[in-house]
């Protein structure tokens, strides 16, 4: 058993102080545990894990660290475990999140019931980890840069989300360790470290060329009822830059005239945001050819489908996605629709702002994550500008 105090060198505080952590190994188990005190480098004696006395506070600190260390080995001397220690003194992160859940379903929180099935989903995850690691909560000050890492080997190496659960589980982590810190409810900052964050995701998600989406209009399904109303639930994505979840919602009521000229007001059910769009033609005959009723599948059951489809209408462009590459229909989601409106109609020239509104994007940066011309595209439209010719 090693119980002793170090310097915490990785994160300096903006005065180039570092906090003093006692450091536990227990058979090959470490951990690290915060303290309150903090000192310069120059003033911290690895080799005996105490201050220097050239710190005003030497004697303070170092009575401080003792009892620390003491208190921590009576615990192992006790037959306590390593992943108890610290619980008595924190309260439980777990049944935080469950009453910030319940708090959210209220309408409490300000959160909305769409973001908290995500928070539900954390929490299931957490849960399964906690039995995974054969413990039976997680305190507030568990979770740190240990947690962090045996959770990432948790959901990986059991291959339960990958890294899109992952990384929306470290975003809900983070977010509310925050709100709990603001509560008053723990002080662990160690979810704010730099390596506490989200894997980096490649972004090069596809999109459907004005081509690809005319091949996929002149396809003719009809034989087929279950892919023929795919195609036009699809297209109805494209048309109005709608979201799945959206598009399965659009009633006739969702639509109004005004100088001569159809248009679809809608709530977005992500984000309650109003939108706006102008209604094509090509939307509206599709629209009353469904009866304005285009309710479906699951996403999961309409992306398996939408790959058929486009293998059918031949995208069978070779692409790279992410790591992996193949025909372009391979990559087709219902959500290729609205990113292919997007980057359509800024290839057109039009304004960020206004593609925004009519897709209800709050941010514009989060608009450009969306926007996936490659940069041939990008040249094909400017070549006709004054500045090349």
């Amino acid at each position: 058993m090693t119980v002793k105090a170090v310097l915490w060198t990785y994160e300096p505080k903006k005065n180039g102080t570092c906090n003093i952590k006692i450091y536990v190994n227990i058979e090959g188990k470490k951990k690290y545990f915060r303290t309150k005190l903090s000192v310069l480098p120059g003033d911290f004696d690895a080799n005996r894990g105490l201050v220097k006395k050239s710190h005003p506070s030497f004697q303070l600190y170092n009575a401080t660290i003792k009892n620390r260390i003491i208190e921590l080995e009576q615990h192992f001397l006790k037959g306590g475990a390593l992943q108890n220690i610290g619980r008595e003194r924190s309260g439980s992160y777990l049944e935080y999140l469950r009453n910030f859940i319940r708090d959210t379903e209220a309408g409490l929180t300000g959160i909305s019931l769409v973001t908290c099935t995500t928070y539900k989903s954390t929490l299931t995850r957490l849960t399964q980890y906690c039995e995974h690691v054969q413990i039976q909560d997680l305190s507030f000050q568990d979770i740190n840069l240990e947690f962090y890492d045996s959770y990432k080997r948790f959901i990986f190496e059991g291959e339960l989300a990958g890294v899109p659960g992952f990384n929306v589980h470290i975003k809900n982590i983070k977010a509310s360790m925050r709100l709990a810190m603001d509560k008053r409810m723990h002080d662990n900052t160690e979810f704010q470290h730099k390596l506490f964050r989200k894997i980096p995701v490649k972004t090069n998600k596809i999109y459907l060329t004005e081509e690809e989406i005319q091949q996929l209009e002149k396809l003719d399904i009809s034989h087929d009822e279950h892919l023929s109303r795919e195609k036009d639930r699809f297209l109805i994505s494209y048309y109005f830059l709608t979201r799945y979840s959206d598009s399965i919602r659009l009633r006739r009521k969702d639509f109004f005239e005004s100088n001569d000229k159809y248009y679809l007001r809608y709530f977005q059910k992500k984000t309650n945001k109003e939108c706006v769009v102008p209604v094509k033609s090509t939307a509206w005959s599709i629209l009353e050819r469904r009866d304005f009723d285009l309710s479906g599948d699951t996403n999961q059951e309409a992306n398996r489908k939408l790959k058929t489809i486009a293998a059918m209408a031949g995208i069978h462009t070779l692409v790279t996605e992410g790591d992996r590459s193949g025909p372009k229909w391979k990559f087709v989601t219902t959500h290729t629709a609205r990113r292919s409106a997007a980057t359509h109609l800024v290839l057109q020239g039009v304004n960020l702002k206004i593609i925004a509104d009519l897709g209800g994007w709050e941010k514009i940066e989060t608009l450009r994550s969306y926007l996936r011309a490659s940069g041939l595209d990008s040249a094909e439209v400017a070549k006709d500008l004054d500045f090349f010719r």
